[in-house]
């Protein structure tokens, strides 16, 4: 009986590690190297990104409703709206701890977005209003903000700090 390719591939890593002296028990883990600070930084923006969606989840909808606060009326595109955030918000967390390719760019420029949409809300006299960013209860203002930008800042420590041990 022939084995399959990529069976082939996951045994002759195996044996490479075993050769190492690198102990494998032919488990799969994410965490394949010693943690790093940038390692450590993607896996809690990966965190806080799971966090966020879940918390729109469960937040329904005053969720949904506090798109109002940016001027998006219409249930139907509350609903859109708000889906799609949940989704690309654990798309992206799910590639961050993942170590995907472009995950950690792609959460930058979605913070930095939301960031940009939270200081036009403010500058709009908006303070204080539902902001949705972890679900039905937080509010908009210039904390919601340098959040924002400091998650933005991580996602880009992330996508271009060397992740070396030391």
């Amino acid at each position: 009986m022939r084995t399959p390719p990529g069976l082939e591939a996951a045994e002759a890593a195996s044996r490479s590690a075993s050769e190492k002296g690198q102990d494998t028990h032919g488990e799969l883990c994410i965490l394949t190297a010693p943690l790093t600070v940038v390692g450590l930084l993607r896996f809690l923006l990966a965190a806080v990104l799971l966090v966020s969606a879940a918390a729109k989840l469960a937040a329904g909808r005053s969720g949904r409703e506090a798109l109002r606060s940016y001027g998006v009326e219409s249930d139907s595109a509350q609903a859109s709206l708000w889906a799609a955030v949940i989704v690309a918000e654990t798309v992206l967390a799910l590639g961050l701890a993942a170590g995907v390719p472009g995950a950690a760019e792609a959460a930058a420029a979605l913070l930095g977005l939301f960031a940009g949409v939270l200081a036009v809300a403010v500058l709009r006299g908006r303070s204080g209003a539902p902001c949705g960013c972890f679900g039905g209860r937080s509010r908009i203002g210039w904390p919601a903000v340098g959040r924002t930008l400091l998650l933005a800042a991580a996602a880009l420590v992330v996508a271009f700090a060397p992740d070396t041990t030391p």
